[in-house]
Order: structure tokens, then sequence, then C-alpha cells
């Protein structure tokens, strides 16, 4: 490909072309698109038409650079994703975000349970008591209700959530008509 045009203009299709390798980590990633607004004064949707994603997608990921350097280089190496990253741009105390990455690390926390973290934080900072964590005990709570719910959807074959909501305990079980209702509480 031969591209006539000024040397900001081949710089500029350099940088769009780095971003657009797949082996790119979040962090680099979002560095990159920063480099594109700095560098050549793009908005986020010029950025996001030049490397073909969506403006959100690039908004995203430049959110990513927020996170304090201890979280960013978790990022970095793979140890947390991007979704675990996003979840914890919920959290506004610094060392908390890096407290947090860290048990993800440890603890393997899904993005799904780092998002509960980060609620039962807020919500606990909203009433002014200290965060809590998912404890050993919860941790182990959970990944028994896992292994129970992929064992009742073996036995009932259909989606089964168990849930604990407040003090109430909930078991859902899915259907398509009525006539798998009655069969469901048939097995029952």
């Amino acid at each position: 490909v031969i591209i006539d045009g000024d040397d900001l203009k081949i710089a500029q299709v350099a940088l769009v072309e780095n971003v657009q390798r797949e082996n790119l980590n979040p962090v680099e990633e979002a560095f990159a698109y920063q480099a594109l607004i700095d560098r050549f004064g793009l908005t986020q949707e010029e950025v996001a038409q030049k490397v073909g994603k969506n403006r959100s997608t690039v908004t995203n990921m430049l959110r990513l650079l927020e996170l304090p350097e201890g979280a960013l280089e978790l990022l970095k190496k793979g140890d947390i994703s991007g979704g675990h990253a996003r979840a914890l741009l919920g959290l506004d105390d610094e060392a908390q975000i890096v407290d947090l990455a860290q048990k993800i690390v440890e603890k393997d926390y899904s993005v799904r349970e780092t998002e509960r973290i980060v609620r039962l934080f807020k919500a606990n900072a909203e009433k002014g008591e200290e965060p809590e964590e998912l404890d050993e005990s919860d941790a182990q709570r959970k990944v028994y209700m896992k292994d129970l719910e992929r064992r009742v959807m073996r036995t009932l074959g259909r989606k089964v959530r168990i849930a604990r909501v407040a003090k109430k305990k909930i078991v859902e079980l899915s259907y398509e008509d009525d006539q798998d209702l009655e069969e469901i509480i048939k097995r029952l």
C-alpha cells in the first residue's frame, strides 16, 4: 500500500495500524487511542471510525487509564481482565481499587463477583460503614451453590439459578411452556 501524505498523515496511519493489531493488551490499546487523540486532535468518535470500533468501546478503553498504577500493571500483565478493570472503576478510593485488584488475582474472582463486591463497597460507603469483602466461607459457599446449580441442571435438564437475596433463598427453574412446567412438577 502506497500512501501519499505528509509526516503527520503517515504517523497517524501507522498508529491506527498499530492499534488494530490483535495482540495489544487493553492498556496498550487505551494508550494508543489516547495518543491518537493527543497527537492528532481527534475526537473519540473519529478514533472509533479510524480503528473500526464503536465509540463506546473506545470510551471504555480510555476509562481504563483512570485506574491507579497498581491495578493498571495487573491489567497490563493479564492478571485481571478488562471487565474486572471496568468494574473496579466503580470505586473512588485508589487504595481500595488496588487492594481489590490484588484480591481478584489471589482469589480468582470472576467479573460478576468483582461487580458484586464493588456494589457492596459502595453500599457500605453510603451507609458510612467499613467495606466488607467476601470472606473465605462466602467464597466456598458460592462455589458450592454453583456446583448445586450444575447438578440440578443435569438432573432436570434445564437452566437453574440458586440465589440468596437479603434473607430470602431463591431457586429459579426455567421452563418453556405449560407442558414443560407440568414436566418439572412431575419430576419434583
